[in-house]
């Protein structure tokens, strides 16, 4: 359609049905998640179009979408940590699918995207450091040191892959690199393998969290790992910190 000739409720409706095909042709309705991308995506193409006076009124922000930004804070807030019990079970069967990964990430805090995104080019076992991340400019292309505890996981897939582009590459795929699904599905089957549950893909980001505060990780550390924004002016415009202290208060873990 021409934008021209775009309303609100043609937004509003394709939002509402929006939806995927996965690789076996399987309609995959959107999230809440990708439902608020999505609406925040059409906000900004309209603010564009009208700022270019293509419109005269941005038809994206004449609605909202009720109930999902309250249902996606619950669900964040819903989000269960690994215990140490479940996390030994994990230590006892690395063999197994995606088990390392899991643990690796247990340490790290990445999202599960930038996770299965992380590029050989970008770790350094001499320094024991990762570089990654998406989604903000906090976020992106952060510098996350190696936990000592996982130094031996990530190097066992470096080795594998060095040659390749990406760290972590899909078993059943071993040119390909994972995608959030096959990744989603492998993480299943761990759960189920050892008999647990109330557990996401999401978890090892909540448990790297969770455990940094128990640790008394300093905060400042806490959020440049996660990449979370820091609001501090001080912390973040007048405070310099170096590589090394930043290892020692993730080594707290």
């Amino acid at each position: 359609m021409n934008i021209k000739d775009i309303r609100a409720f043609h937004l509003k409706n394709a939002i509402e049905h929006a939806h995927r095909l996965d690789e076996e042709s399987n309609i995959i309705i959107a999230s809440d998640n990708i439902k608020s991308r999505i609406k925040s995506t059409f906000n900004l193409i309209f603010d564009y179009a009208k700022f270019n006076e293509i419109v005269t009124n941005n038809y994206a922000r004449d609605f909202s979408l009720n109930g999902i930004q309250n249902k996606i804070e619950k669900s964040r807030a819903n989000k269960n940590p690994f215990t140490h019990e479940q996390e030994n079970l994990l230590w006892s069967d690395l063999d197994f699918g995606c088990t390392r990964m899991i643990l690796i990430n247990n340490y790290s805090g990445w999202r599960p995207q930038e996770l299965i995104n992380l590029e050989i080019k970008n770790i350094d076992l001499e320094k024991q450091t990762m570089i990654g991340g998406m989604k903000t400019d906090a976020g992106t292309n952060r510098l996350v040191p190696i936990n000592p505890k996982i130094f031996e996981l990530i190097k066992y897939y470096y080795e594998q892959n060095k040659e390749k582009t990406y760290l972590f590459y899909n078993p059943d795929a071993p040119d390909k690199p994972f995608t959030y699904d096959q990744y989603r599905g492998r993480f299943k089957k761990i759960l189920t393998r050892h008999h647990l549950s109330d557990l996401s893909p999401s978890s090892p980001r909540h448990t790297f969290s969770t455990r940094a505060k128990m640790a008394h990780m300093d905060d400042t550390a806490r959020k440049m790992i996660m990449g979370h924004v820091i609001y501090d002016v001080t912390d973040k415009h007048y405070t310099h910190l170096n590589l090394d202290w930043l290892k020692e208060e993730l080594a707290k873990i």
